[in-house]
């Protein structure tokens, strides 16, 4: 039997070009109910999830990413949260603790940064134009020679010639 098309018309007065099957019908136009639950069952399937209310404050902290998650966790196994929206916020949260980590390590290295800045000052004002002080950058290290005479500094470190040595024979 040779492939036919169906011999309705659609709404807009066109043949249908759907195959037809016994009858000379296309499936659609042989069960016209059927047509409003698949147009129902599609349209269903197109809705946007119920939104969830998930609270986010401004200023997030470890402590609120926590509770957040915990949070998305209870909903998703609710079935409250669809797990394509889980991993979104997963990714997102992974996100977040790295932005929060970076500007913990922003923060910290500004501190460091203002007091070797306030160190260095009072290294500076201690000494006398054209005098030279010793200032220990680490408990470990020899100390560092700063000249201090026209405004600009020179920084040589101090260097023992038996520290560049290597040991032949190991201490105890």
């Amino acid at each position: 039997m040779p492939n036919k098309s169906c011999r309705a018309q659609t709404a807009t007065g066109r043949a249908c070009r759907a195959p037809a099957m016994e009858g000379g019908l296309c499936f659609l136009h042989a069960n016209p109910e059927s047509a409003k639950t698949l147009g129902q069952l599609g349209g269903q399937k197109n809705r946007r999830p119920p939104v969830v209310d998930l609270e986010i404050p401004e200023k997030m902290t470890l402590a609120d990413l926590s509770r957040l998650n915990a949070h998305a966790m209870h909903l998703l196994v609710s079935d409250k949260l669809k797990p394509h929206a889980a991993t979104a916020l997963a990714q997102l949260s992974n996100a977040q603790v790295r932005v929060m980590q970076a500007l913990e390590l922003e923060a910290r290295l500004k501190a460091l940064e203002a007091q070797v800045a306030g160190e260095q000052s009072n290294a500076r004002s201690d000494s006398q134009p054209g005098e030279a002080s010793e200032v220990a950058t680490d408990d470990h290290e020899e100390p560092t020679e700063i000249v201090a005479g026209d405004g600009s500094e020179l920084a040589k470190e101090a260097f023992n010639e038996d520290d560049a040595k290597p040991d032949s024979e190991p201490q105890h």
